[in-house]
């Protein structure tokens, strides 16, 4: 399932490199050439002949509105430049984005902007998140049944492997507040800030790895997933406790408000069997999946010397 994932990512990015270089090439080049033919134009301006700067002043704000409309279009001045112009789709930033649209952050820092490009994010987010979200679902469940019990997967989980479990989270995110420090020139409020909007996957996109290196790029992805397995880890070890309580309160201390019961475990002697036993107040009414659970675990006690 893991290495189905990674090659799913892996594909993805190809593909929006295939679709997203041609057109963001093609749209810059456009977007060029409105700009110097404006160019062109504001300079030709007889000033002598125009005393009242109108022909100036429309020329100017012709140039303006386009320059803004590259800009809107994604494309900054420094991109109309020849000497210095290179796609934002490199294999790095197109994996950087993959990783966002599967784990379904999504921090809008790179986004297809051709039609072809916004298609295929559609088809791929709704093929491509079940899958990640399952891979990485399945790697928490196997280190919180390693937590539950070497012997038995499925026991529950200590009460002090809780408390170390949301430990280790917030120690990674504190180390890692600390690595994007010296790689993004971020405070530690700003770096542990993006750390904990990421591994929420809320991903507002105000702080961004610049990704400056094609290892950057390999952190901060390495950074996603190793945290994101940490998160489910935690939901799933600290959060089943939490239902599992609630659960016991009973069902009618919620939506009746007046009955209240409990449920008991005892398991019997041998482990071969687990018997639960029920506590009903006698005001409680007759509740009948109560009534005959009670009835069948006294029937069954009889059956056993605690």
């Amino acid at each position: 399932m893991e290495s189905l994932a990674l090659a799913f990512e892996e594909g993805g990015a190809w593909v929006f490199q295939s679709i997203e270089i041609p057109y963001e090439t093609q749209r810059r080049n456009v977007h060029l050439a409105q700009i110097q033919k404006a160019q062109e134009a504001l300079l030709a301006v007889d000033i002598e002949s125009d005393p009242q700067n109108i022909t100036l002043t429309s020329r100017l704000d012709h140039l303006t509105y386009v320059t803004l409309l590259a800009y809107e279009k994604g494309i900054k001045p420094i991109d109309l430049q020849n000497s210095t112009f290179s796609t934002k789709w490199g294999m790095p930033s197109a994996i950087f984005f993959t990783t966002t649209v599967l784990t379904s952050i999504g921090y809008g820092h790179l986004i297809p902007i051709s039609t072809k490009g916004q298609i295929f994010c559609m088809a791929y987010a709704l093929l491509g998140i079940p899958l990640t979200l399952i891979t990485i679902a399945d790697v928490a469940k196997f280190f919180s049944d390693r937590l539950g019990g070497k012997d038995d997967p499925f026991a529950e989980v200590a009460a002090n492997r809780r408390i170390q479990v949301i430990g280790v989270l917030m120690l990674y995110m504190a180390i890692w507040a600390w690595i994007f420090i010296r790689l993004e020139d971020w405070n530690f409020l700003d770096s542990f800030y993006f750390c904990l909007v990421s591994l929420l996957t809320i991903g507002f996109g105000d702080k961004v790895p610049t990704g400056k290196s094609e290892l950057d790029v390999a952190i901060s992805t390495a950074f996603l997933f190793i945290g994101l397995v940490l998160t489910t880890l935690t939901v799933e070890v600290v959060g089943s406790v939490a239902i599992e309580k609630m659960h016991s309160l009973g069902i009618s201390d919620f939506f009746k408000g007046r009955h209240t019961f409990a449920m008991f475990r005892k398991i019997r002697p041998d482990d071969s069997k687990e018997l639960w036993f029920a506590y009903v107040p006698k005001d409680a009414g007759r509740i009948p999946y109560i009534d005959e659970s009670a009835r069948d675990s006294v029937r069954n006690a009889k059956l056993f010397d605690y």
